[in-house]
């Protein structure tokens, strides 16, 4: 043992922390994890969601070029110029009327086009999986059935959750 410590402290034979002195250090490092954790799953997802809308923006504005050039949405991912590092997912049953689906183990990308008359088209992403499964992002193009949401925006769908707290 140290000389200089034990003449600071004679009688002292064994130093070392107490049994209250762990507690301590262990119940201050759960309460930084307990308010960290959150806060670190709140970024991870917003991450996510940001690749999300990224994905709709870009797939979007491949569909809108599509419309222009032939009058009409794509049905298939297949005609636009778009690359995506996606796989085909036409088995999901989602409960929507789509014409072409990919996606990954997270999320699904969806072309919904609307042949006829009414020509119209929206791109749409959702999670598939997670505390936000369901929730996500559609770009309407060429609205002509409803002129109150606006062309080309992308919209927040899914829980209040997802699009007031995460995405504000």
């Amino acid at each position: 043992m140290n000389k200089i410590y034990q003449k600071s402290f004679p009688g002292v034979k064994n130093a070392g922390f107490t049994l209250i002195e762990l507690l301590v250090v262990v119940l201050i490092i759960g309460i930084l994890s307990a308010v960290a954790l959150p806060q670190y799953t709140k970024a991870v997802w917003k991450s996510r969601a940001a690749e999300l809308q990224t994905l709709v923006k870009a797939v979007g504005q491949a569909q809108e070029v599509y419309f222009m050039a032939t009058g009409h949405g794509a049905y298939s991912f297949d005609e636009l110029d778009v690359s995506l590092p996606l796989t085909p997912m036409n088995g999901l049953d989602l409960g929507l009327a789509t014409t072409d689906m990919r996606g990954n183990e997270r999320y699904v990308v969806i072309l919904n086009n609307r042949p006829g008359g009414d020509n119209w088209a929206n791109t749409c992403a959702y999670f598939i999986v997670g505390p936000y499964a369901g929730s996500g992002f559609c770009m309407v193009q060429n609205n002509t059935i409803n002129s109150s949401i606006p062309s080309g925006r992308v919209l927040c769908g899914g829980s209040d959750e997802f699009c007031i707290n995460l995405m504000q």
